[in-house]
């Protein structure tokens, strides 16, 4: 989404355009897209939102597919409210999405399996609710700091920031709810969501700090599980991230709204929606400060789906599709996960590099490493990252490091950064920031 000053339905002057085209959906968070149409058609001012596979890359190039020409939808819109060309637009709808039909994960997966659809307005005049209870009783689970790892560097963008891959590994660490596609509580048929999904969680921690991680899953036959949206709340921003922070009352149950992130998806009859519950996601954000349990109280909680039927009555939009020239290939990345089973640790490691020449023949280098470890007793965190870049000239070639040595306690952060420039191997800055910062409820 782009924002600026509105301008009225019935003035194609040249002054600011309203809100224009591109948000992806695998950008987080999405969610502010949806809630800034709304109050835009509530206001009367004209908008278009576009919203694909894509993350923060062109949408010629980036991971998952399908792959289109922005650049005529964009010149169409600012051609209608920039130069007051009356091409259309304006009478078009206002909401083009790429909806998902059912993908198995891969973590660079090319192209994902689905539709273009439209809407006049959001949300949809045909969309409904269906409400899902979690079951009586309640459920425990000793958090794994490490859990989240079965999605880290959800971005679908260039790799090694990839996409998701199967979530069993950490629905195995998480507390889960299944409900099959086609049988009641859900709808004959396949299931479409559209919108974000919310949920109801009472839930209680032994620990002042807690997490909750969210996340939806399709679930296939065979029992892969691939992800369809999520969100991760610090239960100490219960009362909402503009109010103070608070600790957790260890033992006392408290009732939390959960909203996830927006998705567009369809899921084939038999498959099996999965919701399930962590206490960390790992290493997207920190794990807990300190080891502890939570306890859902399922018959106080439940889930709510945003669902719709089959496309509505607007037709499919129609976009420039492009092949992209190239695509990631993996070479000359590494991406792991690696467990060291005695000293009972986690560590995600990323290395990767480029070359490229620009426009006057600039030589441009870059060279990006970064470790993160989790210790699963104690959720004792350090993370080492060095990112060096090179530009060469025919008169110079010029470099700068950057090093970052952080270390996460159950009180504090402990961080350390160094950065150095050199000009043709001669050192010629240098400076070093460290900084002991309070936690504070992180």
């Amino acid at each position: 989404m782009r924002h600026s000053p509105p301008t009225p339905v019935s003035t194609p002057s040249p002054s600011p355009a309203p809100p224009a085209p591109d948000a992806p959906w695998r950008a987080l968070p999405r969610n502010n897209s949806f809630r800034t149409i709304s109050r835009l058609q509530d206001q009367g001012t004209p908008y278009r939102l576009l919203i694909g596979p894509w993350s923060h890359m062109s949408t010629r190039s980036s991971l998952p597919g399908p792959w289109i020409d922005l650049v005529p939808e964009m010149a169409r819109w600012f051609d209608r409210w920039l130069r007051g060309t009356d091409n259309g637009v304006d009478r078009e709808p206002p909401i083009s999405y790429f909806t998902r039909h059912s993908t198995r994960p891969e973590p660079d997966l090319a192209r994902l399996r689905g539709e273009w659809r439209s809407e006049r307005q959001w949300p949809p005049a045909r969309a409904r609710e269906i409400a899902l209870g979690l079951g009586p009783g309640s459920r425990e689970l000793r958090v794994k700091p490490s859990t989240g790892t079965a999605a880290w560097i959800d971005c679908a963008g260039s790799l090694p920031w990839g996409q998701p891959g199967d979530q069993r590994y950490d629905d195995a660490d998480s507390l889960t709810w299944e409900w099959t596609v086609g049988e009641q509580p859900l709808p004959e048929g396949s299931l479409e969501l559209l919108g974000h999904p919310r949920l109801r969680l009472k839930v209680s921690a032994d620990a002042p700090v807690a997490y909750v991680s969210a996340k939806l899953s399709e679930v296939f036959p065979d029992g892969t599980s691939s992800l369809l949206t999520r969100t991760l709340l610090n239960l100490t921003h219960r009362d909402g991230h503009d109010a103070e922070p608070r600790p957790l009352t260890p033992g006392h149950a408290e009732t939390v709204d959960i909203e996830l992130n927006a998705t567009a998806c369809v899921l084939t009859p038999g498959h099996r929606l999965r919701l399930s519950l962590a206490g960390a996601d790992w290493p997207n954000t920190f794990a807990p400060p300190t080891p502890l349990t939570l306890t859902v109280d399922a018959a106080g909680s439940g889930l709510t789906l945003p669902v719709t039927a089959g496309p509505g009555p607007c037709p499919p939009p129609v976009f420039h599709e492009v092949t992209p020239e190239s695509l990631p290939d993996g070479k000359g990345v590494t991406w792991t996960v690696e467990r060291d089973v005695l000293a009972r640790t986690t560590t995600c490691f990323v290395d990767y590099a480029d070359v490229w020449t620009t426009h006057d023949g600039t030589v441009c280098e870059a060279r990006n490493t970064g470790r993160v470890t989790v210790d699963e007793r104690t959720h004792d965190q350090t993370l080492v990252a060095r990112c060096v870049y090179t530009v060469g000239w025919p008169e110079a070639r010029v470099t700068t490091a950057a090093d970052l040595f952080l270390t996460a306690h159950a009180d504090r952060y402990e961080v350390d950064i160094t950065v150095r420039a050199s000009e043709d191997d001669q050192r010629v800055f240098e400076r070093d920031w460290r900084r002991s910062l309070p936690r504070d409820l992180a």
